[in-house]
């Protein structure tokens, strides 16, 4: 036909209840169609699309339908084929969709604002994650390595995990501090034990020196009386034996 390209179709007239068409055909229903420049404008422009009718070779490829949402075109073809099937003409698809590359320009602001919250709640969780376990975890590190609660001061008044830990660790520090000053007083305790030990040992030496002493004195005091007695008695046999006076003169 010339002008353009016609299409013809034809299906065979079954009855209405028979699905599987083993009954004989009662008819042949025929449908064409005229692929020409005005057709193909008038299919444009209800389409709002580019439709445009390209020859075909045997050997040439198809291109697979193509999206491009960045520019909201959709892109596919469709082969038209003779009576014994070899294709003849391509039929070629361009359709710009505005509301699709609105859609998608809308959707990278969106993903982008996403991403951009996305980006402050994670810096905000960083912060927050240094501000509420890395700070107190490097502050209880510290004071356990330098044994000074000094680092634990506001701390220890929060109402959380970290603060029951600083609030233990001070009184851990306490309890150390006084276990400490007790074995020290205990020491300095012992040490003048010792010193009054060795005070009670030096007297008891003195004192067995003096009683060694006194034993002496006492063992000579003995020999002495027991001297004056010899005496004593000696001088009394002669006094009462003796055939003389005597008499005891003083100087008046």
């Amino acid at each position: 036909v010339d002008g353009g390209m016609l299409e013809v179709r034809c299906a065979p007239v079954q009855p209405r209840d028979d699905w599987e068409r083993k009954s004989p055909p009662r008819g042949f229903l025929f449908t064409g169609r005229l692929w020409n420049d005005i057709y193909l404008d008038e299919l444009s422009a209800l389409t709002e699309s580019r439709v445009a009718l390209r020859p075909i070779t045997s050997g040439a490829v198809v291109p697979p339908p193509s999206f491009d949402l960045a520019l909201g075109i959709i892109s596919f073809s469709r082969i038209l084929r003779s009576w014994d099937d070899k294709p003849i003409a391509e039929l070629a698809v361009r359709s710009e969709v505005p509301v699709l590359r609105e859609l998608v320009s809308s959707t990278q602001r969106q993903l982008l604002q996403l991403l951009a919250f996305l980006s402050i709640i994670l810096i905000v969780l960083f912060i927050a994650f240094v501000a509420w376990v890395q700070l107190p975890l490097r502050r209880l590190s510290r004071s356990l390595a330098a044994r000074d609660a000094e680092p634990l001061g506001r701390l220890q008044k929060q109402k959380t995990e970290y603060g029951d830990f600083a609030r233990l660790i001070i009184s851990f520090f306490r309890q150390q501090q006084d276990l400490s000053l007790e074995i020290a007083e205990r020491r300095h305790a012992q040490e003048e034990l010792e010193n009054k030990n060795e005070m009670l040992r030096a007297r008891e030496q003195t004192l067995r020196s003096l009683n060694q002493q006194i034993e002496a004195n006492m063992q000579q005091l003995q020999a002495s009386e027991h001297t004056l007695r010899e005496s004593e008695e000696r001088y009394r046999s002669l006094v009462e034996h003796i055939e003389l006076g005597i008499a005891l003169i003083d100087t008046d």
